[in-house]
């Protein structure tokens, strides 16, 4: 079924309307009961909103509850017909509750009257989704939608019937602008529809696309076509149509005559004009899919991820009209072209693809530069396919040795063209920041091989680099974010040397300084904030491990802060959530080592929390999975702390498969797998208020507990060989981490330290 058979299909019968409303009416004649009181008193929902200075997530939440309670009136036959922000209230408990009416003209007009109310027709469910706007309208500005004086009806009704309201992300107040995206925008907007069909079914689905609203998915508002907008704007203003088809008509038969008068340059300008059309035709194919494909993921990755499809497109149809010209610059523009291509492939994750097109590019880039050697150009080009082949063959932390020393290879070619490229253009920057980035793609594989002190040159070669262009333009953000990021990098790098944590903190303090030195009106840009935040989470991690803890909860605290302000501004971006839960598990962590079990408790179910909506969202992320198998892991410890033994044991088990299954396991997380699965075993057999038990002799297991838990270590000790083979190959881990404490008197155990403790085999 299609979006539109599926919208169509929610909507109620019309002929089933119109007996329900003549229903709704009788049953309102009459006298409403007063509500009851139960609950407290009871404060318009408007006033409780500005007396708790709520933010828009929780106006909307309280917003929420109210369509609801609408949509249970009518499902019960009832029509309101006279909704406005004084109705809709809400107990002290948060509950929706009905105000009744104050006593006065009830035919007069108001800013929540409806279009149709205006003409004279009777109110209906819809009239009563159009109230319901106005009031979320209000409750996100602080104004109703359109002004409205009930003491002129006349231009009351003019007003309601033909002035369109702005924007709410224009009329709110400042402070609150930013935390109002387009698409609340448009899902007021729908509400506020001066045609009642166009207007949400029901209540409930007002409140259901905010749900998806909040939970960074597509919403169903504003899923008009640009040509039916055209259509409804013909009807509604015919005489602006027609002066403009005049217009257009003349515009055509000047532009006759300019074709007869410039028919020389008729081939270039077709050609440009070709490509310009695909290029429209491009974008627009990827903004209808983003309005129309239900199953797109709401957030930015979404759009960008469509915008790459349909631009890769394009490109490839400008490399078969470079193919198919044979003037002086076709080969620089099918160069162009594949280079694109390869790029877009690359960002899509189509590694294979891109390893292809970046090698056609370096073909074409490289004949042009042999055939004008003095052309600095074409030897910047043919750095950036070759930097982008050693992009596309990284294999990851999958480390075929192949393929790594073919990536490195690339990389280090293509470092060599930048250099000899930054000799030619001393003045071009870009090139530096391009040589900088290979030194960093170079050190990051080497330092995933377990290459550390390799790793580190190329660091401090990149670091050089970016901090003498970060001197000479401070106002360049990306050079700064790309400056910190090199700092974060060296920080990862040094960490993983056995004395290396001093030398990562100064490492990641120095990043922090670099992004909070930002200038002017760049310090706001969501980029600076995020990096900050994260690189303070990694600071605060690297604190606790050396038992600093004061200062990694005053790093925590602050990155708190400015995540808890990203997400609210941008409620469908899932990295901001993910650093936030990344911060809570850091937190539960810290609460957990001070005996704070209660608050640590409620720091991991947030960590979790925010992890499951994630994994809904975007099951395709194994760092999701991995940031929730921990959250979980700790959840077991306190769990099993309390003497809670069945709850904890279903946590690690939880922790366990979800990282179990996944193909795409990397070397930490089949260790954490092992570890789970070993503090799982111990609560086998285990009653609550008992505790964990490390024999596998103890009397009190049954001969069904012992095997149970026999199977348990055998996955626990398959899994961290596994993890040895992928490189997490550290003894001491192995020696000292107290989870693997169950595993240490089994013979398959022993034998995997022996392997780690054996020299490399020769050749």
């Amino acid at each position: 079924m299609s979006q539109a058979d599926e919208e169509l299909a929610e909507r109620p019968d019309p002929i089933d309307d119109a007996l329900m409303e003549a229903i709704a009416a009788e049953a309102t004649s009459g006298a409403r009961p007063e509500p009851e009181a139960d609950d407290g008193p009871v404060e318009p929902i408007a006033a409780r909103c500005e007396r708790l200075g709520l933010d828009v997530p929780a106006r909307i939440r309280l917003f929420q509850a109210a369509c609801r309670m609408v949509h249970e009136g009518h499902r019960r036959g009832r029509v309101f017909g006279d909704l406005s922000a004084s109705r809709l209230g809400a107990t002290e408990a948060g509950e929706a509750a009905e105000i009744p009416a104050e006593g006065g003209d009830s035919d007069a007009l108001h800013a929540a009257t409806s279009p149709e109310q205006v003409l004279g027709e009777p109110p209906t469910t819809a009239s009563d989704v159009y109230a319901l706007g106005v009031v979320l309208y209000e409750l996100l500005t602080g104004n109703p939608p359109i002004t409205v004086d009930p003491s002129d009806p006349s231009a009351a009704a003019r007003a309601i019937s033909e002035q369109a309201p702005e924007r709410p992300r224009r009329a709110a107040p400042r402070e609150r602008r930013a935390a109002i995206g387009g698409d609340l925008d448009a899902i007021v907007l729908e509400a506020l529809r001066k045609e009642p069909e166009r207007r949400y079914a029901s209540a409930a689905a007002l409140a259901d696309d905010l749900d998806a609203y909040l939970a960074g998915l597509p919403i169903r508002a504003g899923r008009t076509s640009e040509w039916g907008r055209v259509v409804r704007f013909a009807r509604r203003r015919k005489g602006a149509v027609a002066a403009l088809a005049a217009a257009i008509l003349a515009a055509a038969a000047w532009g006759v005559w300019t074709t007869r008068e410039a028919r020389a340059l008729r081939r270039d300008r077709d050609r440009a004009a070709a490509s310009s059309d695909r290029a429209r035709e491009a974008l627009a194919t990827a903004l209808d899919r983003l309005a129309d494909d239900s199953t797109a993921e709401g957030d930015a990755a979404s759009l960008r991820r469509a915008l790459l499809a349909e631009a890769w497109r394009y490109y490839e149809r400008e490399m078969v009209e470079a193919d198919s010209d044979r003037g002086p610059g076709a080969t620089i523009d099918a160069a162009d072209a594949v280079s694109r291509v390869a790029a877009i492939q690359l960002a899509l994750g189509r590694k294979a693809e891109a390893d292809s097109s970046f090698r056609e590019a370096e073909r074409l880039w490289k004949g042009l530069a042999e055939s004008s050697p003095g052309e600095p150009t074409f030897h910047e080009r043919l750095a950036e396919a070759r930097a982008g082949l050693g992009r596309a063959l990284d294999p990851g932390a999958k480390v075929p040795e192949g393929e790594v020393a073919a990536a490195l290879a690339a990389l280090e070619t293509a470092g060599e063209g930048y250099r000899k490229a930054a000799e030619a253009l001393p003045d071009e920057p870009r090139i530096r920041r391009r040589l900088a980035g290979v030194l960093l793609d170079q050190a990051e594989i080497r330092r995933r091989r377990g290459e550390v002190e390799p790793a580190v040159a190329p660091i401090r070669s990149a670091i050089r680099l970016l901090e003498e262009l970060n001197l000479s333009e401070p106002d360049r953000l990306e050079t700064r974010l790309a400056l910190a990021s090199a700092y974060g990098l060296m920080a990862r790098t040094m960490s993983d040397l056995d004395e290396g944590l001093p030398a990562a903190a100064i490492a990641l303090d120095r990043a922090i300084q670099t992004l909070d030195a930002t200038p002017g009106t760049a310090r706001d840009d969501p980029r600076v904030a995020f990096d900050t935040a994260a690189r303070l989470v990694d600071l605060a991690d690297i604190q606790f491990a050396a038992g600093a803890i004061p200062p990694a909860s005053e790093a925590l605290a602050r990155a708190s802060t400015i995540l808890e302000d990203l997400a609210a501004r941008f409620p469908a971006a899932s990295s901001y959530r993910a650093e936030l839960a990344s911060v809570a598990n850091l937190e539960a962590e810290i609460l957990r080592g001070r005996g704070q079990r209660a608050e640590a408790m409620a720091r991991a179910d947030r960590a979790r929390d925010l992890l499951e909506r994630l994994i809904v969202e975007r099951p395709d992320e194994a760092r999701y999975a991995a940031a929730l198998a921990f959250a979980r892991q700790l959840r077991g410890r306190m769990l099993a702390q309390e003497g809670r033994a069945a709850e904890a044991l279903k946590s690690f088990q939880g922790a366990a498969d979800l990282l179990e299954g996944r193909k795409d396991r990397e070397a930490a997380d089949s260790y954490a797998l092992a570890c789970n699965l070993a503090l799982g075993l111990t609560l086998i057999g285990v009653k609550d208020g008992g505790k964990p038990i490390e024999d596998a002799d103890d009397p009190a297991l049954t001969p069904a507990d012992r095997l149970r838990r026999d199977v348990y270590a055998q996955r626990a000790v398959a899994a961290l060989r596994q993890a040895v083979a992928q490189g997490y190959d550290r003894l001491d881990f192995y020696r000292r981490d107290p989870a693997l404490d169950a595993l240490r008197p089994r013979d398959d155990f022993k034998q995997l330290l022996a392997d780690l403790q054996a020299p490399p085999a020769a050749g």
